[in-house]
């Protein structure tokens, strides 16, 4: 696999005694899930799976995945990432930006242009977007992406601009 992967959701559990699992879906559309997806955590190599079915279920989606048969085979694949490849993404309307473009951006002090570090990683659970954001020394931070923090986002220059709480930087310094 050379192209690029989106992570697009997270297995939160089995669904059924069929082998569905249940998605907690970071995209709009379930369609995004269908074809082949990717599965991954931390400590597993990425592999792939081919969707078998899928539909939109009471805010989440439930995927039907070949070889996943059963209950039992459904809940080991608890907590996996579903990635889906970005060329399969839909556009979005203008000026609207998918998270992962974010990565590998500098992070600047809106207020000072001062770098703070690079914008690591986004983690987008129970409804709170956080950026984690590793600092030219090594430390993390991490920092609450809502929209009163975030003084712009510049793609072309590979800079995003915010405008931390008072006292959210001396916590990791």
């Amino acid at each position: 696999m050379t192209e690029p992967l989106v992570e697009i959701g997270r297995i939160t559990r089995g669904h059924g005694l069929k082998g569905e699992v249940r998605v907690e879906s970071f995209v709009e559309s379930p369609a995004v899930f269908s074809g082949t997806i990717w599965l991954a955590d931390g400590a597993n190599p990425v592999f792939p799976k081919k969707v078998i079915g899928v539909k939109a279920h009471q805010g989440h989606v439930l995927l039907r995945l070949e070889g996943v048969n059963d209950r039992t085979a459904a809940d080991g694949l608890r907590g996996l990432a579903v990635l889906a490849a970005a060329a399969i993404l839909p556009e979005l309307p203008d000026g609207g930006i998918y998270l992962h473009e974010l990565i590998g951006l500098a992070v600047l002090d809106a207020a000072t242009d001062a770098p703070i570090g690079t914008l690591e990683r986004v983690d987008a659970h129970a409804g709170q977007e956080t950026w984690v954001i590793r600092t030219a020394e090594g430390k993390e931070i991490l920092f609450p992406a809502v929209e009163e923090f975030v003084g712009g986002i510049d793609l072309e220059a590979g800079a995003v601009r915010v405008l931390p709480p008072p006292g959210l930087l001396e916590l990791y310094i």
